[in-house]
């Protein structure tokens, strides 16, 4: 049996851990801002615009913007080694159309692989595999052709050594159009979403409550072809988190991406909050129906690395 005192150490310990992972050191959950896209990922995680893959955990509604009515991808986050553990992140989402313009998803992330000793109170040395999980689920639909939105929710499991189990809500709506610059036609997405509000964390009976970090965001892209068979995307994404209330804060990713005949994607990006500021770069390949990505992430303590797999049918 872990003592409050100890598992306060563990929560500590795990909190530090995960700073090398997203720079977040005052909010519960982090494994729950950890950017699920890799193709994001390298772009300074603006995962607010218009998105070519995970679109569950980027913006669901870029999904009633495609002709295909199936995707899958998946996403493996390996981060640095701290006392020979490694810590890995995964995740996976899978959506459907239900019809032209309403689309059903769900998705699951985990983070896992740290080991931590301690003492019980028997004087006896315990060892402790801290693991986040949480399942997702969201829908889309498409009022206009350019106005759409999305309502999901989430199961979220926590294990310290004491578990703690809650619930989260997500919501968002974009706006997508065309328009013309120069000789050519751009296409821009804006969109405001509201993700992770809802129940206390709490580990154990007796453990304290903490609010699920949830934050309101407001970002967005533009793309560009200014050449045949070229384009270039730039992406902005700023979120406020709001608890807990007593510290909150902005952060900002600023991303590009130029794409070659469709096929190969080249990205970079800056993200910046008050904890923490660091430099993505991203590659990305398309073949037919397939795409995979590989993303970087420069920070002032680590540097991390993220893979992604989509398919769409």
């Amino acid at each position: 049996m872990i003592t409050n005192k100890k598992l306060l150490l563990v929560i500590l310990y795990i909190s530090f851990c995960t700073t090398t992972i997203i720079g977040q050191t005052n909010r519960s959950l982090p494994f729950l801002e950890v950017n699920a896209d890799a193709r994001t990922f390298g772009m300074g995680n603006t995962n607010m615009g218009e998105s070519e893959s995970m679109y569950l955990y980027t913006n669901p509604t870029s999904f009633l913007q495609k002709k295909d009515k199936f995707y899958g991808s998946y996403a493996l986050g390996i981060y640095p080694e701290i006392e020979n553990n490694k810590q890995l992140f995964h995740a996976f989402s899978t959506g459907f159309k239900l019809t032209d313009n309403q689309a059903l998803m769900i998705g699951f992330r985990s983070l896992s692989g740290y080991k931590v000793m301690n003492m019980n109170q028997e004087g006896a040395l315990e060892s402790i595999k801290p693991a986040d999980q949480a399942i997702n689920i969201a829908y889309a639909l498409q009022f206009t052709s350019n106005l759409s939105a999305y309502l999901g929710g989430s199961y979220i499991h926590s294990d310290l050594g004491k578990i703690a189990k809650t619930y989260g809500l997500n919501a968002g709506a974009y706006y997508h159009r065309q328009c013309q610059l120069s000789n050519n036609y751009g296409f821009y997405t804006i969109g405001i979403s509201l993700t992770d509000l809802g129940g206390k964390v709490k580990y154990g009976q007796d453990g304290m409550e903490s609010p699920l970090p949830a934050s309101l965001g407001l970002g967005g892209s533009f793309r560009y072809p200014f050449q045949t068979n070229q384009s270039l995307l730039v992406a902005l994404t700023t979120r406020y988190y709001m608890f807990p209330s007593n510290n909150s804060e902005f952060a900002s990713g600023l991303g590009l991406e130029y794409e070659l005949f469709n096929k190969v994607s080249l990205r970079t990006g800056y993200y910046w909050s008050k904890e923490m500021n660091y430099l993505t770069m991203g590659l990305g390949c398309n073949f037919k129906f397939i795409s995979l990505d590989v993303a970087y992430q420069k920070g002032d303590l680590n540097n991390l690395y993220q893979l992604g797999v989509h398919i769409q049918l």
